[in-house]
């Protein structure tokens, strides 16, 4: 019995608005790496500029999804600055402390 998933099709492209996502990333050796920096980097944005914040979603357990969710809506600005070649960057923080103040106060759900 011969099963094909696809027959008579070509393979399909790579989606190429899926590279920018996070979870893709991490498939790729320095994605791992990259993924990790941007990780440690928002977690210590969120607790450095919103520390009530970060304390209590520690305290419920949400912290690792949040931040997630953060690097996901991050990562286009991450990639116009250029890091984690430049992560001390001012208006790289600025942006990003933007980013999370709107998250934030749009989907904060009472942390």
């Amino acid at each position: 019995m011969d099963i094909r998933f696809n027959p008579g099709r070509s393979t399909p492209e790579p989606d190429l608005s899926l590279m920018s996502d996070p979870f893709e990333i991490m498939l790729e050796a320095e994605g791992r790496d990259l993924l990790g920096a941007r990780y440690d980097y928002i977690a210590e944005l969120l607790e450095e500029a919103f520390e009530d914040v970060y304390s209590k979603l520690f305290a419920s357990g949400r912290l690792h999804y949040e931040i997630i969710n953060l690097i996901s809506l991050s990562t286009p600005v991450m990639n116009d600055f250029g890091f984690p070649r430049r992560p001390n960057n001012k208006a790289l923080k600025r942006s990003i402390i933007a980013i999370m103040d709107n998250y934030i106060n749009t989907y904060g759900r009472n942390p």
